[in-house]
C-alpha cells in the first residue's frame, strides 16, 4: 500500500526531488502513449506533457536549492520562473555534472545564430508578440 508517510519522513528537498522524478516519469508515459496513438494526440494532451515536464524541472531546481540553502524562499513570479530558478541552481552547483540546457527558457538557443538575420528578427518579433498576447495569471508559490 502506498502512503504519504513514506515520503513525509524525508526532508523537504528530497520530497521535492521525488515529486520532480514522478512528474517527469508521468510526462514520459503520457508522451509515449501519444506517440503510440498519434491519431488521438491533440494540443491539450501535448500541453499536459509540457506542463508536467516544466513542473518537474521547477521542483528539481527548488529541491536542489533547498538542499544547500534550507532557508531559501520562492515567492512571487520568480518561484515559477525557470530562468531565475536555474540561475540560482547552477550557481550552487557549478560542477559540469550539474550543468544542462534548460528547456522552456525565454532566451533563444545558440543554434538560432545559424539562421539568417531577418529570420531571427522575425522569430523574435513573433515570440514577443505571443508573449504580449498571453494573459498574465496569478500563481501562488509553494513556499
Amino acid at each position: 500500500m502506498l502512503h504519504f508517510s513514506d515520503l513525509q519522513r524525508q526532508p523537504v528537498p528530497a520530497q521535492l526531488i521525488a515529486f520532480a522524478s514522478a512528474y517527469l516519469d508521468s510526462a514520459v508515459t503520457v508522451c509515449e502513449q501519444l506517440c503510440a496513438r498519434a491519431h488521438e494526440a491533440n494540443y491539450a494532451h501535448g500541453a499536459v506533457v509540457m506542463s508536467l515536464s516544466f513542473h518537474s524541472l521547477e521542483l528539481l531546481f527548488k529541491g536542489g536549492i533547498l538542499t544547500v540553502c534550507a532557508d531559501a524562499q520562492f515567492g512571487g513570479r520568480s518561484g515559477h520562473d525557470l530562468d531565475a530558478l536555474s540561475k540560482r541552481f547552477f550557481k550552487l552547483y557549478p560542477k559540469k555534472d550539474f550543468q544542462f540546457d534548460v528547456p522552456f527558457r525565454r532566451e533563444f538557443p545558440e543554434v538560432i545564430g545559424e539562421m539568417p538575420a531577418e529570420e531571427i528578427a522575425a522569430l523574435r518579433a513573433y515570440a514577443e508578440d505571443c508573449s504580449r498576447r498571453v494573459p498574465k495569471t496569478n500563481v501562488t508559490a509553494i513556499r
